[in-house]
């Protein structure tokens, strides 16, 4: 949606929309204020837009959903970066139902982790996970340079950017602490820290897919499996394990919403019990 498609009556909700996903990049500390002096030749300077649309969420509501977006295509190292596909196949997906289907404790979930890029490593981070990888990375220093109205809204909702106007912000640049929505290793960072939660929760990656995970007991048996969609994580096993795997993201992650059967993932799966009773599920690919 461009700023030309938005009538005047729409504005108060694009406000809203705005304010709140720039109050995710401050609870997250995303970003600092540089001043136009301070740029070098060796920083990587981008310039930022909104992306703007209606998101109808799984209650049936509809409302108006922002996202800041730098624009990573124009990043001169960008050919420099390690990048990562952050999908489950879909064989991993039929997989997962599958072992849904075979037993009656089991059930299948969805979880959503808000803001998830935000959640993700920074650029130190990312490098030193890399490294033990055996992977190089190059060092960034990121400055974007977003919309005006971006420093109003933070002016309001921090101190660190306090009485800053529309004006002062002309010469001011955002710091990025770590890759941001746009950048071209965002999904690497997002990725890297929500596979290191959960194999910290005890999760076994997949040999055939980096992005499934498999729960075993003591005789090696499969209790548990989970795949993951860039923030979208479909989980199954008992519903006392679901519970305790969405608590832990609660605590790490903050903001984490779930759906329970029937739901349309995100990667374009429709699951559902199928009519006839069993505990079998439906998968529709689109």
């Amino acid at each position: 949606m461009t700023e030309e498609n938005i009538t005047p009556e729409m504005w108060p909700k694009v406000e809203e929309a705005d304010r709140a996903e720039i109050r995710q990049f401050v609870e997250e500390r995303a970003f600092k204020k540089i001043h136009r002096d301070q740029f070098t030749s060796d920083m990587v300077i981008i310039d930022a837009r909104w992306v703007r649309k209606w998101k109808r969420y799984p209650d049936k509501s509809v409302k108006m959903k922002s996202r800041l977006c730098a624009r990573g295509f124009l990043d001169q190292q960008k050919d420099l970066l390690t990048t990562r596909s952050t999908t489950a196949t879909r064989l991993s997906q039929r997989l997962l139902i599958s072992q849904a289907a075979r037993k009656k404790q089991r059930t299948v979930e969805s979880i959503d982790i808000a803001g998830a890029f935000l959640k993700g490593f920074s650029f130190a981070e990312i490098q030193k996970a890399l490294k033990q990888l055996g992977v190089d990375a190059p060092h960034q220093v990121v400055i974007i340079l977003p919309p005006l109205n971006v420093f109003r809204h933070l002016s309001e909702l921090s101190s660190d950017f306090a009485g800053m106007d529309e004006v002062t912000a002309t010469q001011y640049g955002l710091l990025c602490t770590k890759p941001v929505y746009g950048l071209n290793d965002a999904p690497l960072a997002w990725q890297l820290c929500l596979h290191q939660f959960i194999k910290a929760q005890g999760g076994i990656g997949s040999h055939l897919d980096d992005c499934t995970f498999l729960w075993k007991d003591k005789d090696s048996s499969l209790t548990a499996m989970a795949t993951t969609h860039v923030d979208d994580i479909a989980m199954t096993g008992t519903t006392s394990w679901i519970d305790d795997m969405a608590d832990n993201m609660v605590k790490r992650f903050k903001k984490v919403s779930r759906q329970k059967l029937p739901f349309d993932h995100c990667c374009g799966c429709r699951y559902e019990r199928t009519p006839a009773g069993t505990r079998s599920i439906n998968v529709t690919l689109r």
